[in-house]
């Protein structure tokens, strides 16, 4: 007999992990809010004619009535007290907030959960009285100081997204196993990079450079997949292969962390991080 099987209290912890996965399936935040391929394509195209203009992207909002109830009854049952029940409290909190979240995708109402789940610009870092803010800032001086205040420029040669796919899925296949991970090419994802526990997708069309595929292996592969893979793996809590809305900080986090420790990372990576913290708080500000 199993611990699960012995234990009053797992085997509760386990079915109310299991009604978690179940009410979560739905819930997928990139998916929702993802812009399609074809805008930042008309976008980029009419910037470049000197033609400025937001793109115009159309949302479905989903109702998540249902699976809020799920998520609110599982966190009411949840004995917090106990470390798993705090952990499937605090998880379906989260999945609540993001649920609340999507469903004003489109909308002024994104913006208080989607801080609440993510924070803001302007937080200050652990440990000091530093913020995202004034990270981002020293980042883009750094920038400023290696090409004197210009953009830094991509990289001159390009890798074709076909032949990144099979270099990254032999890399893939050689530490997780052949064909346990799938690596695609997605013509419609707007980020150059994907990952979840079965599959690593591509952008299509897409001219990607060494520093790419090194920061995509180590972020999206040996911290994303893996994370992913390792929460399938788990005996009792199914739905640590789904990274709770709470803990998405900690693990873009973890992700950007593995590229620097991987030395993968380079100074114009840092500076699209930074841009896009700057982004979100000139947009929190009104612009």
């Amino acid at each position: 007999m199993n611990d699960v099987a012995r234990s009053p209290v797992l085997r509760r912890c386990a079915d109310l992990d299991r009604r978690l996965v179940t009410a979560v399936r739905g819930i997928r935040v990139l998916a929702t809010v993802g812009w399609p391929a074809a805008a930042e394509q008309r976008f980029l195209e009419a910037l470049q004619r000197g033609r400025e203009a937001l793109p115009r992207v159309e949302y479905a909002p989903p109702d998540f009535s249902e699976a809020r109830a799920a998520l609110a009854a599982i966190a009411t049952e949840a004995d917090a007290t106990h470390p798993l029940g705090a952990y499937l409290a605090r998880s379906a909190a989260s999945w609540q907030t993001a649920a609340r979240m999507l469903e004003a995708v489109g909308t002024a109402g994104v913006t208080a959960p989607s801080i609440e789940l993510y924070g803001k610009p302007g937080d200050p870092l652990p440990g000091g009285g530093q913020t995202n803010l004034d990270a981002a800032h020293y980042f883009l001086e750094i920038a400023r100081e290696l090409d004197n205040g210009d953009p830094l420029p991509e990289a001159e040669y390009c890798i074709p997204a076909e032949v990144l796919r099979d270099g990254v899925r032999a890399e893939v296949d050689a530490f997780f196993g052949d064909g346990k991970v799938r690596v695609e090419i997605d013509p419609e994802l707007t980020a150059k990079a994907a990952a979840g526990a079965t599959r690593i997708r591509l952008r299509g069309a897409t001219c990607f450079s060494e520093y790419d595929r090194s920061q995509l292996l180590a972020h999206e592969a040996f911290v994303h997949t893996l994370t992913a893979l390792n929460g399938r793996a788990q005996p009792v809590l199914k739905s640590l292969s789904r990274t709770a809305p709470r803990a998405t900080a900690t693990q873009e986090g973890l992700a950007v962390f593995a590229e620097l420790m991987s030395g993968s990372i380079d100074i114009a990576r840092l500076q699209r991080i930074s841009l896009r913290i700057l982004a979100i708080d000139k947009a929190l500000k009104g612009a």
